[in-house]
C-alpha cells in the first residue's frame, strides 16, 4: 500500500510538473512573439509594444519560479514518498500569489489588456494636454538607428513627436482619407504639412506598423465600426470593402482576418 501511495504521488506530481512546464513554454513563445503572430487575438498584446511585453515578461518570471518550485517539491516527495514537500512549500506559494495579486492591483492592464494600458497612457498624456487616440505608437526615443541620416533626423522629429502624431491622427481619423484606395504617405505628408522623411521616420521608429499596414489597420477598424452601425443590413460585404478603401474583396478579406482573427462573415456572426 505504501508503494502504491508513492507511485500515485509520483504520477500526480510528474503530470503536474509537465503541465506547468508546457504552460511555461507557451509563455516563452508568447514573450518571443512567435505564438502571438499566429493567434487570432495576438494583436491585442502586440499593439501595446514594449509596455505589454514587460507585463508578459513579469508573468513569465512568475511561471518560471512556480515551475522550479514544483520541480523541487516533486524531487522531495519522490524521495520521501510523502506530501511533506508540498506542505513545506506553502509559504512560498502564498508569497508568490500575494505578489501577483498586488501587481494586478497596481497594473490592471495585465488583466484588462491594451485598453487599460492605453487608458493609463492617455491619463499621462492628459497631464500635458497631449492626447493620442490610436494604440500603435511608441513614444520612447529610439536608441538604435539603421543609418546616420535617421540618427540626425531623430533630433528634429522627437522634439515635437506628440504634435506630429496628433496631426496624423487628426487627418486619418477625421477626414478618413484612408477610404481612398490610392491614399499613400505622400498624400499624408501634404495633408499634415510635414516632410515625407519625417513621416517615414515616425512609421519606422515610433509606430508598431509601417504605413501600408497602418492604413489597412485603419480601414479594418473603419469596417468594424460600420458593421457595428448596421452597414451590412442594407449593403454587401463587397460594398463594405470598397467603402473603406480596398480596391477589391480579396485584399480586404486577408487584411480583415489578419487584424481581427475572423473572416468578415464570421465576424458578423460573432
Amino acid at each position: 500500500m505504501g508503494y502504491l501511495s508513492s507511485v500515485v504521488i509520483g504520477i500526480f506530481y510528474i503530470f503536474y510538473f509537465f503541465f506547468i512546464l508546457f504552460y511555461l513554454l507557451l509563455s516563452i513563445r508568447l514573450y518571443q512573439g512567435s505564438f502571438l503572430s499566429k493567434h487570432p487575438y495576438g494583436k491585442h498584446v502586440s499593439i501595446t509594444g514594449r509596455s505589454a511585453k514587460n507585463w508578459i515578461l513579469f508573468l513569465l518570471v512568475i511561471n518560471t519560479m512556480l515551475c522550479v518550485r514544483v520541480f523541487v517539491i516533486i524531487c522531495m516527495d519522490l524521495y520521501h514518498g510523502t506530501l511533506s514537500g508540498f506542505e513545506n512549500g506553502i509559504w512560498l506559494w502564498a508569497t508568490i500569489i500575494t505578489a501577483i495579486f498586488v501587481k494586478l492591483l497596481i497594473s490592471p492592464e495585465i488583466l484588462f489588456g491594451s485598453k487599460a494600458l492605453q487608458k493609463r497612457l492617455k491619463m499621462n498624456l492628459e497631464k500635458t494636454n497631449k492626447i493620442i487616440v490610436l494604440d500603435v505608437w511608441r513614444l520612447e526615443k529610439p536608441t538604435e538607428f539603421n543609418n546616420k541620416q535617421d540618427e540626425l533626423l531623430s533630433v528634429k522629429v522627437h522634439k515635437s513627436l506628440i504634435d506630429k502624431i496628433q496631426a496624423i491622427e487628426g487627418v486619418v481619423l477625421n477626414k478618413k482619407l484612408f477610404r481612398n484606395s490610392n491614399f499613400d504617405i505622400h498624400m499624408l505628408a501634404m495633408e499634415v504639412k510635414l516632410p515625407k522623411s519625417h513621416l517615414t521616420f515616425i512609421f519606422k521608429y515610433h509606430c508598431e506598423l509601417f504605413f501600408p499596414e497602418f492604413k489597412k489597420m485603419l480601414q479594418i477598424r473603419d469596417a468594424e465600426s460600420l458593421i457595428d452601425q448596421g452597414f451590412l443590413k442594407e449593403n454587401t460585404i463587397d460594398s463594405l470593402s470598397v467603402t473603406v478603401g480596398f480596391s477589391s474583396y480579396n485584399p480586404f478579406y486577408t487584411a480583415f482576418k489578419k487584424h481581427t482573427g475572423f473572416s468578415p462573415q464570421n465576424y458578423v456572426k460573432q
